[in-house]
């Protein structure tokens, strides 16, 4: 099929109104042109979230390990450097210095890069990756000396790395066609699709 001359593009793109980024005049020519790609496009999936117990106040020395990130617990009032967290004075206390901790919202934590910590619900924290992608499924492990404070897992998980791909890049498989409506990377969702119908 003879391509489409830049004169012919650049007056289909007037028709779309939605983006400057992308024409409907240079996807049709990447069609037609061939330079498709064969194949299925994901859109970045983030990891479950997985959460942390604590019902008993930790000691000096417990840890917890986020990634790369180690949080040791240090006694009340003695916390001056990132990647330290005080037990507090109490159960309650303690439970307040996880979350600052791991938000960076204590004064003395940089939050952490890749996960984020709720408010506790009773016992329970929801850890949560920050990055959609396998970047999201962080591991985190601890030393508690009591038993039951612990996570639920020992890593987050279900995190899927999305399809790289330029604004208007077009993918088509057996069911579906895909563009690529901004530029993608693993973490992005720039995805979207048309179902391109059944046999007529």
């Amino acid at each position: 099929m003879a391509k489409l001359t830049e004169l012919q593009i650049l007056r289909i793109n007037r028709i779309n109104t939605h983006t400057k980024k992308m024409g409907f005049g240079s996807m049709l020519q990447d069609l037609i042109s061939d330079s498709g790609t064969v194949g299925t496009a994901i859109n970045a999936v983030n990891a479950t979230a997985q959460t942390l117990t604590i019902t008993t106040q930790p000691i000096v020395g417990d840890t917890m390990t986020i990634g790369a990130k180690v949080y040791t617990f240090v006694a009340s009032g003695t916390a001056v450097a990132d990647g330290e967290v005080s037990i507090g004075t109490s159960l309650s206390t303690a439970k307040l210095a996880i979350v600052a901790a791991i938000n960076g919202t204590d004064t003395i934590n940089k939050a952490h890069p890749l996960i984020s910590a709720s408010t506790f619900v009773v016992n329970v924290c929801t850890i949560t990756a920050l990055l959609a992608g396998v970047a999201g499924n962080v591991a985190i492990t601890e030393t508690f000396d009591a038993v039951t404070n612990v996570f639920d897992a020992v890593t987050l998980t279900g995190g899927i790395d999305g399809t790289i791909g330029t604004v208007g890049k077009t993918i088509i498989d057996d069911v579906y066609l895909y563009v690529c409506v901004a530029d993608n990377t693993v973490s992005g969702k720039n995805w979207r699709r048309i179902s391109i119908g059944s046999v007529y």
